[in-house]
């Protein structure tokens, strides 16, 4: 597998779990980190995807 694909598929999830560990940790009242948690599951989705994808283009070049 490419490289810079690994990286980009592992960086999405350690973005992913370290953003809802912060999330649960510093939960203050109801649903006060849910626009936080929001985007960070996406940005991490958006790294994970970008990776797939990279993979996909660098096996039909």
């Amino acid at each position: 597998m490419n490289p810079l694909s690994l990286l980009l598929i592992g960086a999405g999830c350690v973005v992913e779990v370290l953003g809802v560990l912060f999330c649960v940790v510093n939960a203050g009242e109801a649903g006060i980190n849910m626009p936080l948690l929001i985007g960070v599951i996406l940005f991490g989705s958006m790294l994970s995807v970008g990776g797939v994808f990279w993979h996909i283009m660098a096996k039909r070049m």
